[in-house]
């Protein structure tokens, strides 16, 4: 779909979005806050952070994520300059947060998407939220490094909640969500000796609040279908309207489209009451989705997959095979990201076990936690595997996932 297609044309290209007519996001994206919506201190932090532009202390902050030459600026010198702006995120944190944009009706965001001037991006905020975890990585870095483990931890889990809480918006959402839910699951596997016993269980009822919750996936991929249903006339006009210029454009230019759109193809062939048939049986198709969404979401993750059209129907399956297949993919992702979830609520219960008995459980069996070992998503247990002091922790996966540790691997 249309909206969906223009989402992710931006998410490949984040890295040069400004806010518009050199407004703040906060005036770009809210205009006039209402106080009542965490998304508003996430701008706030968001500008606060993008005012150090490459001041000293913003590159002290990119230096330590990316491995650049260490800055002469010291830890304690750096933090005094974003702490302000992660502040804001935690206040953010704490209350309701709604994704201005994606809560609009389907012409309010076609409006919203054809005002962006040439050269700029939908949701420039999203690169730059991006920027805020990579402020939270070096906040981690600083803390646990001085030997502040329960003020790291306490990072790490509000920079989770950041990027749990922006997911719920369109696809694109979700994915730059779990771009920064990715980061802090990498700064807990390489902090795993150094947490306490209380920043574990810090750990572990996050996780826990977390799992008991609804994929946030699945209010991405419901909004996402909203503007489907909002985009079927408009789409089925359109193409009403290229058939009488049809034979006129350039061969290149239909192929083009047609690849693009693939009912395009069918159209031509069929009668004015076959189209609008079809363009029945495909709002019909998605409002049965949308009433169906939340029952696949309380599945096991084996089971998440949304069911598409049947394949015996041409035009349907032109219609909708290729949008349906997107969000099947980012599927893939919501299951990784669910997954480790699982895995950091588990690391965090061998780490309390072993601050408790001074050593490390024989079997996943010794944790008498019976839930927690259980992986939904293989229907077995999450493998643990002991070598001496240490140890390995994953999940066997499936063939479309390969084993899913609590960080990305190349196995």
């Amino acid at each position: 779909m249309i909206v969906f297609a223009l989402l992710m044309s931006a998410s490949l290209a984040l890295p040069v979005a400004h806010s518009q007519q050199g407004k703040s996001l906060l005036e770009s994206v809210i205009g006039e806050p209402t106080g009542n919506n965490g998304y508003e201190e996430y701008l706030m932090a968001a500008d606060t952070l993008r005012a150090l532009g490459d001041a000293p202390e913003f590159l002290a902050i990119k230096g330590r994520v990316y491995g650049w030459e260490e800055p002469a600026m010291s830890r304690l010198e750096s933090a005094m300059h974003f702490r302000p702006a992660l502040d804001l995120v935690r206040a953010g944190n704490r209350k309701p947060v709604f994704i201005p944009r994606m809560d609009a009706g389907f012409e309010r965001v076609e409006r919203f998407l054809w005002s962006i001037p040439f050269g700029e991006l939908p949701f420039a905020e999203l690169f730059a939220f991006r920027e805020v975890g990579r402020a939270f990585e070096a906040e981690v870095y600083w803390k646990f490094s001085e030997g502040r483990t329960a003020e790291g931890t306490r990072s790490i889990v509000d920079c989770l909640t950041f990027g749990h809480n922006i997911q719920s918006g369109s696809l694109v959402h979700y994915h730059i969500g779990c771009a920064i839910e990715s980061a802090m699951f990498k700064q807990v596997e390489q902090r795993l000796q150094q947490f306490s016993k209380a920043d574990a269980n810090r750990l572990e009822q996050f996780a826990d609040k977390v799992l008991r919750l609804p994929p946030q996936h699945q209010f991405a991929v419901k909004r996402e279908i909203a503007h489907a249903v909002h985009f079927n006339d408009y789409m089925f006009n359109a193409f009403e309207s290229m058939l009488t210029t049809w034979n006129e454009l350039p061969e290149a230019e239909r192929e083009d489209l047609e690849e693009q759109y693939p009912l395009l193809k069918l159209f031509p062939e069929m009668t004015l009451a076959g189209r609008e048939r079809v363009k029945r049986r495909v709002l019909t198709f998605w409002l049965q989705l949308d009433l169906d969404l939340a029952g696949i979401f309380r599945r096991p993750e084996s089971e998440w997959e949304l069911p598409g059209p049947p394949k015996e129907d041409a035009p349907l399956n032109a219609a909708l095979s290729d949008t349906v297949s997107t969000w099947n993919l980012s599927i893939r992702r919501a299951v990784e990201i669910r997954t480790r979830f699982r895995l950091m609520r588990l690391h965090a219960l061998i780490i309390q076990f072993r601050w408790e008995y001074d050593r490390l459980p024989n079997s996943l069996d010794e944790l008498k936690a019976v839930k927690a070992v259980k992986d939904p998503l293989t229907g077995g247990e999450f493998v643990y595997e002991r070598d001496e002091g240490s140890y390995e922790l994953y999940s066997r996966g499936n063939e479309d996932t390969g084993r899913i540790f609590l960080t990305y691997r190349a196995i």
